[in-house]
């Protein structure tokens, strides 16, 4: 028998590989002549940045460097800092042709041991983890709907994502940073960091507008004192998406790929950097629709063929942005502190679940400090701190949540209690894209046999069955064959389950 089939386009974004792999960090590297020796190491960091990722057919490669910032004394308590950078490249190899196939990669931090050899002389051991996923766009027809009388449906409509497309474009980001007129000049450049944000997201047809912020913080030793110049530097980028539409949705991330921040000489005085960056721009389009869904099916007179597939549908939530206060008192024993240069904060996601209604973030701070102590000399001290953010969500979540979740530290800011301990308090932007992943079997194939009937009973046209309170009806019909709708009808059901224990007159077609 030909069944007159409606079928329904369906696209995913499909994680069709996922891994972890390690990239060691072994650098020996010499100071160079115009800097002063070592006397004293107060901090030695890295931070991984992925500047490519590539798709080669069963291969995935993810470029990058590791930039080694070494933060000392010289033999007159100086500060200095030095900036050491090692490229690595990781390949990860598939088991399938990933081609056209987009990639989403980070970077963590393992571990990092840092060593003085000489006055000159830096070894550095240590670690990171790379985590990638590969999504490729796959198109789907499911069935949607079937025109043929003697086939019972039991259906329904879920929201779901809709993919558009995916696009991701590097852009360059060039700025002259300028002191303010109270600032001192510049005589060397202790540290800099930049944290990029997403402020608007735009669709327009076949292509998505991203833009925002990036928040540069650049430490410097001024002749007298340490200063700290903060700036903020917009950006926006036009990423094209074929396909995509003002009606569509789209989600945004930017990661720094690269960043480098440098004093610039007019005159005897360096009152301005120059800003070099890096980004990284990664878009996912979509439509937020629903999409009719067979649940169950079955045949009053024949054996149906049915094929389904378990599918991971997303739906989005909506987006979470906050502000978070996150405050601790630091003790540092008798290391005695007279006075704070700079302080600064890494923050780390552990993870984001969802119970009884909320959103839950668990995350890591690692707070640093550079400071005199007692005998005005510069210390540098560290402390990790582990917090909770927790916030009630005023959406239904019945999947598994996804959530991207990003702490920005909008202010740090401190107050010294006494020589050994500090108040800490650090406001955070949160935000986070919410969507919620859930599994369905979805109907792709059914075929009728109209040679392989359905054995019935031929001694009636009804049989009597004690139904028992909550018994979907649909559930009923079907251990029958029967056709629902005159179940429904016989017996002057409204529902689709039975209230209170009933007795059903069930028709045998």
């Amino acid at each position: 028998m030909d069944l007159k089939i409606i079928r329904q386009p369906l696209t995913v974004n499909d994680a069709v590989y996922q891994s972890s792999g390690e990239i060691p960090i072994d650098e020996d590297f010499i100071l160079p002549d115009y800097f002063a020796e070592i006397n004293k190491m107060l901090k030695c960091k890295c931070e991984g940045r992925i500047t490519s990722k590539a798709v080669n057919g069963m291969s995935l490669v993810i470029d990058g460097h590791v930039c080694i910032n070494l933060m000392y004394c010289d033999k007159e308590g100086a500060i200095y800092s030095y900036e050491h950078i090692s490229p690595f490249s990781k390949t990860f190899d598939v088991s399938e042709d990933l081609t056209g196939a987009i990639v989403e990669a980070t970077l963590k931090n393992e571990y990092l041991n840092c060593r003085v050899v000489t006055e000159r002389k830096v070894s550095v051991h240590g670690a990171l983890t790379a985590f990638v996923k590969a999504l490729l766009m796959k198109k789907y027809e499911v069935i949607a709907d079937i025109e043929e009388d003697k086939i019972q449906i039991d259906r329904k409509e879920i929201p779901a994502l809709n993919s558009i497309g995916n696009a991701e474009k590097n852009m360059l980001l060039e700025e002259e940073l300028t002191l303010s007129n109270g600032q001192p000049s510049i005589v060397n450049i202790l540290r800099y960091s930049a944290f990029p944000t997403v402020t608007e997201v735009k669709t327009l047809k076949n292509k998505v507008s991203v833009k925002g912020n990036l928040s540069v913080t650049v430490v410097y030793r001024g002749e007298k004192q340490c200063a700290v110049y903060k700036s903020v530097v917009p950006f926006s980028q036009l990423l094209e998406i074929n396909g995509v539409f003002e009606e569509c949705e789209a989600c945004a991330k930017v990661q720094l790929c690269y960043l480098e921040v440098k004093p610039v000489v007019s005159g005897n005085e360096q009152r301005s950097m120059q800003l070099s960056a890096k980004l990284n721009v990664f878009v996912k389009s979509y439509c937020d629709e629903q999409i009719p869904v067979i649940d169950d099916l079955y045949s009053t007179e024949y054996e149906l063929n049915i094929m389904k597939k378990d599918m991971n549908i997303e739906r989005v939530l909506g987006h979470l942005g906050d502000n978070y206060m996150f405050k601790t008192t630091l003790d540092f024993g008798e290391a005695g502190i007279s006075n704070v240069i700079d302080s600064w904060c890494d923050t780390e996601i552990v993870n984001c679940t969802y119970n009884e209604g909320s959103l839950i973030v668990k995350a890591t701070v690692n707070i640093c400090i550079l400071a005199m102590d007692d005998d005005e000399k510069v210390s540098f001290f560290e402390k990790k701190q582990e917090f909770t953010y927790k916030k009630p969500l005023e959406y239904s979540v019945s999947g598994k949540l996804s959530c991207e979740a990003s702490f920005e530290p909008v202010s740090v800011s401190y107050t010294l209690l006494n020589d050994s301990s500090i108040e800490y308090r650090i406001e955070y932007r949160v935000n986070a894209p919410l969507c919620e992943e859930k599994n369905y079997s979805m109907l792709f194939e059914v075929g009728c046999d109209d040679k392989n009937k359905i054995e019935k009973r031929n001694d009636c046209s009804m049989i009597i069955y004690f139904a028992k309170d909550g018994e979907r009806i649909w559930d009923i019909a079907k251990a029958y064959n029967s056709d629902i709708n005159e179940v429904r009808v016989i017996n002057s059901l409204n529902l689709d389950f039975v209230e209170g224990d009933k007795q059903l007159l069930i028709p045998i077609i």
